[in-house]
């Protein structure tokens, strides 16, 4: 399972991850420095990688594109490096539970600063997977909370 880290993921980050996650590689290691979105977008597309990011623009992309490429979105404020190595480290499970799963587009952390610690899950034209409240985003992408055990969350 390839992640291609965004260029506000840090570059260090592949080396402490290549062992778990082969083949990983940063934008800028991939010569995607100052590429727009789209172009990164197509790269990961094209190269089979699922996005990792800390801000809303791939997600935003997901919204009218669908999937491939899946996007992990890390909604942290001053999540370090060692602190998203070892989140990523930890859910390496379930994270490939979601990059094998054909549906599913978008992982939402739910790391939003220290308090907020919800995860969700972006399920392309599908059902909420829980009870939870479900959000319709387009006619494309809805949103459902996701409960255990597919959970990406430092806790």
């Amino acid at each position: 399972m390839k992640l291609l880290l965004d260029q506000n993921v840090s570059y260090r980050l592949v080396k402490k991850i290549g062992f778990q996650f082969p083949g990983t590689q940063q934008t800028k290691e991939a010569g995607l420095n100052n590429k727009s979105d789209k172009q990164v977008w197509e790269f990961a597309k094209n190269g089979g990688f699922t996005i990792v990011t800390f801000d809303s623009d791939f997600y935003d992309l997901s919204l009218t594109q669908g999937h491939p490429p899946k996007i992990i979105w890390i909604k942290s404020g001053n999540l370090t490096t060692s602190n998203l190595e070892k989140l990523l480290l930890d859910k390496a499970v379930q994270i490939q539970i979601f990059v094998d799963d054909e549906e599913l587009s978008c992982l939402n952390s739910g790391l939003s600063g220290t308090t907020n610690n919800k995860e969700f899950i972006w399920k392309k034209g599908a059902p909420p997977i829980t009870s939870g409240k479900m959000k319709t985003h387009t006619n494309k992408m809805k949103c459902a909370t996701l409960r255990k055990p597919l959970l990406l969350s430092s806790q």
